[in-house]
């Protein structure tokens, strides 16, 4: 989600900051869950908790729920990169947080929120080709050593494991994931069995990877979780040789899918050309994956994945062309990419 990478925690971003709570005060921090906004002064953090004072009472927000904290004194690049982030001009966000001297940063809180969406920033680009895998992923580790109290640890370790995965380092991945497997918070815990679940499918260890693609359901994961884990059994099926259940599954799970959900859709469509593949219908496969290329590529890595098949598909169709054209794509959008078979 992105993989991606990315996340909606990651991404969970507000530029506008109204709350249903308590009057909001320009001199206030302000937490950020869903459609609420609390106001007051945080008094501490960790990674796993968010303390804040307010209207005389002191309320604690489990990290793994929020969505975006805004500090009182941070600097207006630092609010300005939050709103380009949301709205996927990383670049934009890059440049404003770039210009932040950190030497005058007046707090350690604003000084992690700073670090962390530099992060985020430089692993998003690098993903589109943009800067360097290895670097993006060198300062997102950086980051999970040095503030293991930061509400952001879960997600910058989410951060570092998706990074790895685009390096085929699936290994090292799952020691990350496996981190964020122990939270008190469902949600987490089932997109890290999700996340696991594709590091060792990667890794070619399909029966482990589908274990932990069937403990989603015991955990009740919110929609789409479900879905793209059923998804991911299917992939795993597919490489134990088992054709006609993987493609029955995928087949299944097309059925449920909202063609509005742009994820799911992605991760559908390219299951669905894999097990045509496999099949040896290769130009029903041909049409599924055209499906992510026009319709659902707006994921980085979904779409990358099928440029790739595309080009190969093209070429054994002798469409020379077509397959040119797929592969020009793939290496102008995602350079950097797993499936960039040329970098």
């Amino acid at each position: 989600m992105p993989i991606r990478v990315f996340s909606l925690l990651l991404l969970g971003l507000l530029t506008v900051w109204s709350g249903s709570g308590s009057e909001v005060r320009a001199a206030d921090d302000m937490v950020r869950l869903g459609k609420k906004t609390v106001s007051g002064k945080i008094t501490k953090m960790t990674s796993r908790e968010v303390t804040l004072e307010h209207d005389g009472k002191i309320e604690r927000f489990p990290a793994g729920l929020i969505d975006s904290i805004r500090l009182a004194e941070e600097p207006p690049r630092l609010t300005t990169a939050r709103s380009a982030i949301l709205s996927g001009r990383y670049e934009d966000a890059s440049r404003n947080l770039g210009e932040i001297n950190l030497d005058q940063i007046p707090s350690d809180p604003i000084r992690q929120e700073v670090e962390f969406y530099q992060a985020l920033a430089a692993a998003e680009l690098a993903r589109r080709g943009i800067g360097n895998l290895r670097d993006a992923g060198s300062q997102a580790i950086d980051f999970v050593n040095r503030y293991p109290n930061s509400y952001h640890w879960y997600a910058a370790n989410e951060l570092v494991g998706d990074l790895l995965m685009e390096i085929r380092r699936e290994t090292n991945a799952l020691e990350y994931y496996r981190a964020i497997e122990d939270v008190p918070w469902k949600s987490l815990q089932a997109r890290a069995k999700y996340k696991i679940g594709k590091a060792l499918l990667a890794a070619g260890r399909p029966q482990e990877a589908q274990a932990s693609f069937e403990l989603i359901d015991d955990l009740g994961a919110d929609a789409p979780l479900p879905l793209l884990a059923g998804l991911g059994k299917a992939r795993c099926l597919l490489a134990q040789g088992k054709g006609d259940e993987a493609l029955a599954l995928t087949q299944k799970v097309l059925n449920q899918v909202d063609p509005e959900n742009k994820l799911v859709g992605a991760e559908a469509y390219n299951t669905l050309g894999n097990c045509l593949r496999k099949a040896g219908r290769n130009e029903e496969a041909l049409l599924a994956f055209l499906h992510v290329d026009i319709l659902y590529f707006a994921d980085a890595d979904a779409h990358a994945e099928a440029l790739a098949n595309l080009a190969e598909l093209w070429n054994q169709m002798h469409r020379p062309d077509r397959a040119a054209e797929a592969n020009k794509t793939l290496q102008n959008r995602y350079r950097n990419s797993r499936w960039n078979r040329a970098k």
